[in-house]
């Protein structure tokens, strides 16, 4: 995910997102902030092995 800082509210209330596999690195994402949030059919998340910059989790699955 070259480039991209911000995953905040990506996913945001996406009630068919079911499953999801996130890239292997993702050193540059700095907030996850409610990605998830509101996504209901979600039942698996794959997170990556390297987020190194990510300080921010808040809500990243609240509602699921």
């Amino acid at each position: 995910m070259t480039g991209c800082t911000l995953l905040s509210s990506t996913f945001n209330t996406c009630p068919l997102l079911k499953s999801i596999t996130l890239p292997s690195i993702m050193d540059n994402v700095t907030s996850m902030s409610a990605t998830f949030s509101g996504c209901f059919s979600l039942t698996t998340v794959t997170f990556p092995t390297s987020m190194a910059a990510c300080t921010t989790f808040a809500n990243v699955l609240q509602n699921c």
